[in-house]
C-alpha cells in the first residue's frame, strides 16, 4: 500500500506536481496583477495630478474674479 502511495508516480509524488503547478500559476498571477496594479496607479497619479493643476488654475481664476468684483463695487 505504502509502496504505491510513496512511489515517483504515486499519487502524493502527483499530488505533490499538482501542488506545484498551482504554485507556478499562482505566482504568475500576482504578477499579473502586480503589473495591472502599477499601470493603474500610474493613471491615477496622472489623473490627479491634471485634477490638481484645474484645482489650482480655478483657484487663481477664482481670486482674480473675486478681486475684480471688489474693485468694480469700490470704484462703483
Amino acid at each position: 500500500f505504502l509502496g504505491s502511495k510513496l512511489a515517483t508516480t504515486g499519487e502524493i509524488a502527483a499530488r505533490d506536481a499538482g501542488i506545484a503547478t498551482r504554485r507556478k500559476d499562482l505566482a504568475r498571477q500576482r504578477e499579473a496583477l502586480d503589473a495591472r496594479m502599477q499601470v493603474l496607479q500610474a493613471r491615477y497619479s496622472k489623473q490627479f495630478n491634471a485634477l490638481d493643476s484645474l484645482l489650482t488654475q480655478m483657484q487663481s481664476t477664482s481670486s482674480y474674479l473675486a478681486q475684480q468684483l471688489s474693485a468694480g463695487f469700490s470704484s462703483g
